[in-house]
């Protein structure tokens, strides 16, 4: 798909957003879930002045992970591996490059990164925490993209100002923002919401009875 045709289905309804948080000289975290058609985001950088950064994780697969980082990088995104985003982020930065960040943060954490439970989907529900901490950190303005299927293969992006000044915020309230944004979103039309990334596979229950387990182990 050339640009032209990627921009016919795939529009920004208020990126004059961007723009004004742009003339600011504050970066972006721009933060969604695995909602509708989170790839097409692609396209950002032809529409900002911002260097664009998509944060992800590696796949297994060699083949599909080059293929991917092609994909996403068609027209100017640049992908970086989870493990190296804050020192790309803190990189930019001291060179004064004015960057967009982007991450797909509904993902389950590992056992070792559970810090903080939030209700969500009537689920109590652990969180990442890496979002919060890179926009603290960073003094990143905090954004919320909304993609709404319109119809088959068309989508609209609509960007929601979550935090402007993240010094202001409380402990945990940057996620706490994002979740309640995101569950309002998927209860009103859940089918586009992708439920096979097994978000919910840890649990408060079974972690209490690992910790548990764990200190029998030690008394033993």
């Amino acid at each position: 798909m050339n640009l032209e045709e990627h921009n016919r289905k795939y529009q920004y309804t208020n990126i004059d957003l961007l723009k004004e948080i742009y003339t600011t000289g504050k970066d972006i975290l721009l933060i969604t879930g695995h909602y509708a058609n989170w790839e097409w985001i692609s396209s950002l950088p032809k529409f900002i002045d911002y260097r664009v950064l998509a944060v992800y994780k590696t796949l297994h697969n060699r083949y599909f992970d080059k293929r991917f980082i092609r994909l996403r990088g068609k027209f100017g995104m640049i992908p970086v591996v989870k493990e190296k985003a804050f020192r790309t982020m803190i990189e930019c930065q001291k060179k004064k490059i004015p960057i967009t960040a982007y991450f797909v943060a509904d993902q389950s954490p590992r056992w070792s990164e559970v810090r903080h439970w939030i209700p969500f989907l009537n689920q109590i529900t652990p969180v990442l925490l890496g979002p919060e901490k890179t926009a603290l950190k960073l003094n990143m303005v905090v954004v919320f993209l909304y993609i709404k299927k319109v119809r088959r293969g068309f989508y609209e992006l609509t960007f929601i100002p979550l935090v402007m000044d993240p010094s202001d915020s409380k402990p945990y309230e940057i996620t706490e923002k994002y979740y309640q944004v995101l569950e309002r979103i998927i209860r009103e039309k859940p089918e586009d919401y992708l439920w096979t990334h097994d978000r919910w596979k840890h649990t408060r229950k079974y972690k209490q009875y690992m910790q548990a387990s764990a200190s029998k182990v030690q008394q033993q």
